[in-house]
């Protein structure tokens, strides 16, 4: 990817962990925004992106190429630390500690495991990627599902509940399912 500079020549852009960060946390507001049903917005996604990183990026595409790029890569990480038990992995270099022959045998499944062979995927970009990709998400306040539209919010009055319950049993206290469903409700 390249962007102009300031005599016109054309120079690389390369996105780095903390650019590829920032922009899921664009997509991921969109998306918390105007629902994941909804078709991004491209040029006003770039342009947060481009405020953000202090930079313009020349081609109106490269947001979107990215964000196909990261979806690509997701599904290979995923695939890759998820299809064998036993594999060491170092949360901090993000990394899958595993034998030689073992990514040999990879590699000759699917080619594209081999830029993770050297280089894993930075803790914080994975998790951004699950929110962006997965089948839903949490924000510590809410759950959303990719198939949910503009979002609302479902926020459970605990004190609320917490003065209808039902019983307490050992010191555990338990709502009926009727409860708890109306609570979710108001």
């Amino acid at each position: 990817m390249s962007s102009s500079n300031k005599d016109g020549t054309r120079e690389v852009f390369k996105w780095s962990d903390e650019d590829t960060i920032i922009l899921c946390e664009v997509c991921l507001t969109f998306i918390k925004d105007n629902g994941k049903a909804q078709f991004f917005k491209w040029k006003d996604i770039q342009m947060d992106v481009e405020k953000k990183i202090g930079r313009e990026l020349s081609n109106p595409n490269y947001c979107k190429n990215k964000y196909d790029a990261m979806r690509k890569d997701w599904r290979n990480w995923k695939a890759l630390k998820l299809s064998e038990t036993g594999l060491g992995w170092d949360p901090y270099t993000g990394k899958i500690d595993a034998s030689t022959e073992w990514w040999q045998r990879k590699i000759e499944e699917n080619p594209e495991y081999k830029k993770f062979r050297l280089k894993g995927v930075n803790m914080e970009l994975e998790v951004k990627w699950e929110s962006l990709f997965g089948d839903s998400y949490a924000t510590g306040e809410n759950v959303y599902v990719p198939s949910m539209d503009h979002i609302e919010d479902l926020t459970v009055d605990n004190e609320k509940i917490e003065e209808e319950n039902v019983g307490e049993h050992g010191g555990e206290t338990y709502f009926s399912s009727n409860q708890f469903t109306a609570a979710l409700l108001n």
